[in-house]
């Protein structure tokens, strides 16, 4: 398993996963973050997944505007005998704000922002 331009890989739930949901949300056909595996795409699994996918909708409804309701799916999974974590995020209509630390960006320059953030 690897990340490419439809799959994005967490070890765990981090600061930026409001910003990868945003981006799905952006991009054509949308995509899925996969938490509990690393970025070389070994599993080093969710200690207490339903309490992680508590937090991962609460935190998809507080965090984004305009709801994403009926946008995105979150599930348990298996990989190599550890408990992971897949979000699904389907494309959405409008583009979203994501609200992070007080800072809202949207549209062209959520993406800007997107594309410079590990720079």
């Amino acid at each position: 398993m690897q990340e490419n331009s439809r799959t994005e890989l967490k070890r765990e739930l981090n600061d930026r996963f409001e910003r990868s949901v945003a981006s799905f949300l952006n991009y054509a056909g949308g995509g899925e973050i996969i938490i509990g595996v690393d970025d070389d795409g070994s599993a080093v699994g969710v200690a207490n997944t339903d309490a992680e996918q508590l937090k991962i909708v609460d935190r998809i409804r507080n965090n984004i505007r305009p709801q994403t309701l009926g946008l995105f799916d979150v599930a348990q999974d298996k990989i190599e005998d550890k408990d992971i974590i897949r979000v699904i995020v389907s494309c959405g209509q409008r583009h979203p704000t994501i609200s992070v630390n007080l800072e809202c960006r949207s549209g062209a320059a959520l993406f800007e922002w997107a594309a410079h953030r590990d720079q």
